[in-house]
C-alpha cells in the first residue's frame, strides 16, 4: 500500500512539475485573448456620407486627449466624433467639452448617468448620423490614414463590415504584439466562409460597420455588463452579407491594469453566462444553431472553460463560480469537446486543466509566472 501511494505521489509531483515548466515557457499565458428595439434613426433621411466615431468615456482624463488627437489629426473631414460621457467623476467630461468647443463642426458630447460601456455605445448609435460606425475606446488611439482608408474601402466594396489589424501597447507606448485575423493582404467573405471568426474575436473596435447593420437588425449592446463586445459580434457577423479584411494595423489597444479585462472583479465573470446564453438563443431564433453548432460549442468552451477559468483560478482557485461556469458549459453542450487545433498551445494547457477541474494548477502557474517576470 505504501509503495502504491508513494508511486502515486511521484506521478502527481511530476505532473505539477510539467505544468510549472510549461508556465515558465509560455510567459504570455495570462495576456488576454489573441484572442431590442430600434430607436431614433430614420435611415432614409438621416444617414450622411461620413463615419460616426463613438467613444464611450468614463474616468479617462489621463487618456482621452491623446485618443481624440489621434482622430482629429487625421487628414479626413467626413467624420463626426460622438463622445458619450458615462457619468465620469473626473475631468473627462470637461476635456470632451473643450474639444467640442474647439472642433464644433465634427465633435458632439453627450453626458448621461452611468450605464456601462455597452450603454454608452448604444447612446452613440442612437445619435449617429453617419453612414458608417466606428467604435474607439477612450484610452486607445488610431493610426494615421486609418479613416480615409476605411471609408474608401467601404465605399468601393460596399461591404457591411471591414476588418483590420491592431496592436497591443503598454502605457509607455511600447508595442507588446500585433494581431491580424488572417495572413492574406485582402479577403472578401461571409461568416459562413469563416465560421470561427465570432468565436475567438469578440472585439468591436477592429472593424468599421454600416450603421444600418445595427439599426435594421435591432442589435444593441447589453448594458452594465462585461463581455458585451462578444455578444454583439456574434450577432452582427451573422447578419453581414459581405465582410472585407484588409491586412493593415490601424488600431492601438492600450493594455493597462485598470481596463475591464485586467480588473480582477471575479464576480463579473458571471456575466459571461448571460452573454453566452443570449447568443445561443439568438442563433436558435435565426434557425442557425445547428449550422453553427460546432462553432457555438467552441465559443462556450473557449470563453468559459478557458478564459473565464483562467481569470478566476489565477487568484481564487477555490471560488464557487469556477464550478458554476463549468456546470453551465456542460449543460449547454453535454459532450463538449474543443478542437484543440483551433487553440494556441498555451490555451490547450488551460483547457486540459479546466476539464479536470484542477484549478489549483493555474493558481500555482500564475505565482511562478509572476516570479519570472520580476
Amino acid at each position: 500500500m505504501f509503495y502504491v501511494c508513494d508511486r502515486y505521489f511521484i506521478y502527481q509531483l511530476a505532473y505539477v512539475g510539467y505544468f510549472l515548466v510549461v508556465s515558465w515557457i509560455f510567459s504570455s499565458l495570462y495576456e488576454e485573448n489573441d484572442y431590442s428595439k430600434t430607436r431614433g434613426l430614420n435611415l432614409g433621411e438621416s444617414m450622411k456620407d461620413k463615419i460616426s466615431i463613438i467613444i464611450p468615456a468614463y474616468n479617462v482624463e489621463e487618456y482621452l486627449e491623446k485618443c481624440l488627437e489621434s482622430i482629429i489629426s487625421q487628414n479626413f473631414d467626413k467624420v463626426e466624433i460622438i463622445i458619450v460621457d458615462d457619468g465620469s467623476t473626473d475631468k473627462s467630461l470637461q476635456i470632451a467639452k473643450e474639444y467640442q468647443k474647439k472642433y464644433p463642426e465634427k465633435t458632439r458630447v453627450i453626458s448621461q448617468e452611468n450605464k456601462g460601456q455597452g450603454g454608452a455605445r448604444n447612446t452613440g448609435i442612437k445619435n449617429a448620423t453617419g453612414k458608417y460606425l466606428l467604435f474607439v475606446d477612450s484610452d486607445d488611439t488610431i493610426k494615421s490614414g486609418m479613416l480615409e482608408t476605411l471609408y474608401t474601402e467601404m465605399e468601393k466594396s460596399n461591404a457591411d463590415i471591414v476588418l483590420f489589424g491592431f496592436e497591443y501597447v503598454d502605457e509607455k507606448g511600447k508595442v507588446i504584439r500585433q494581431r491580424t485575423e488572417f495572413n492574406d493582404e485582402y479577403m472578401e467573405f461571409t461568416l459562413q466562409d469563416q465560421p470561427y471568426l465570432f468565436t475567438k474575436d469578440g472585439y468591436i473596435w477592429d472593424k468599421i460597420y454600416k450603421t444600418s447593420l445595427f439599426v435594421e437588425n435591432g442589435i444593441w449592446f447589453p448594458e452594465r455588463m462585461w463581455y458585451e463586445d462578444l455578444n454583439v459580434e456574434a450577432k452582427i457577423l451573422l447578419c453581414a452579407n459581405k465582410i472585407v479584411f484588409i491586412n493593415k494595423i490601424f488600431y492601438e489597444y492600450l493594455q493597462r491594469d485598470g481596463s475591464t479585462m485586467h480588473n480582477c472583479d471575479i464576480e463579473k465573470n458571471r456575466d459571461m453566462i448571460y452573454m453566452v446564453q443570449d447568443i445561443l438563443e439568438y442563433y436558435k431564433a435565426k434557425g442557425m444553431f445547428e449550422k453553427y453548432y460546432e462553432q457555438l460549442e467552441f465559443l462556450v468552451g473557449f470563453h468559459i472553460l478557458i478564459l473565464c477559468t483562467l481569470r478566476i483560478a489565477s487568484s481564487a482557485p477555490n471560488h464557487s463560480l469556477l464550478h458554476e461556469l463549468n456546470d453551465f458549459a456542460y449543460a449547454q453542450f453535454p459532450d463538449i469537446k474543443l478542437s484543440e487545433k483551433e487553440l494556441p498551445l498555451k490555451y490547450r494547457m488551460v483547457y486540459r486543466i479546466s476539464i479536470r477541474k484542477q484549478y489549483w494548477l493555474l493558481w500555482i502557474m500564475n505565482k511562478v509566472q509572476k516570479i519570472f517576470r520580476k
